[in-house]
């Protein structure tokens, strides 16, 4: 149990933290105290219910289900998209343009981005700007799966994002399906074929 002079106290400094935004540094030299002290008061005026913290913004329900999914996972990173009712025809082509902004923002470094396949992925190759990544290169993660909608193939998209950065790829010229473990074997031995997901496993 708090006695008033400690709830006072508490008070006093979530007063100066949370409504005159001083830091913690400047309220420690302001009480005489050090800034670990503060740190400690500030949590528990958390504790004790003195202070409540509401984020009042729509966005933090899908920044709290990032955090689920990422924890659930073992995920570095997870973005939701929310997309309301009435926008629900354009939901691939919003996803398209935050998963392109994300890869111009995160990927700066990387020399090396796989690609699978599919109408989103396809949004994001539509969505990309074009830019000078010469030293990038698109590698397909998925073999082809017939002949329909070629234009969702791993290997389409991958030839699409690398000319969008200016950049190169690789092929895969392998069925994503496969009848037996015989043929499978086979065709991971064949040298352009190796070659692709030796390229992938770096």
């Amino acid at each position: 149990m708090l006695s008033w002079e400690e709830r006072r106290q508490l008070v006093k400094v979530a007063s100066f933290y949370y409504i005159k935004g001083f830091t913690q540094e400047q309220i420690a030299k302001k009480i005489g105290v050090s800034r670990p002290v503060i740190s400690k008061q500030l949590q528990k005026a958390k504790d004790y219910g003195i202070v409540e913290v509401f984020i009042k913004d729509e966005t933090v329900h899908t920044v709290e289900l990032e955090a689920k999914v990422e924890e659930y996972y073992g995920l570095k990173d997870v973005v939701v998209v929310p997309v309301s009712d009435q926008y629900s025809k354009m939901r691939k082509k919003v996803i398209g343009q935050v998963a392109a902004n994300y890869i111009i923002k995160k990927f700066k470094n990387v020399k090396r981005i796989g690609i699978g396949w599919g109408s989103t992925l396809a949004e994001l190759v539509r969505e990309y700007p074009y830019e000078r990544r010469e030293d990038v290169k698109i590698i397909p993660l998925v073999g082809g799966m017939g002949s329909q909608q070629v234009d969702i193939h791993a290997n389409q998209l991958a030839y699409e994002l690398a000319k969008k950065m200016n950049g190169s790829c690789s092929y895969l010229y392998a069925p994503a399906i496969l009848d037996s473990g015989e043929l499978r074997n086979r065709l991971v031995n064949m040298t352009d074929v190796k070659s692709v997901l030796e390229e992938e496993g770096k």
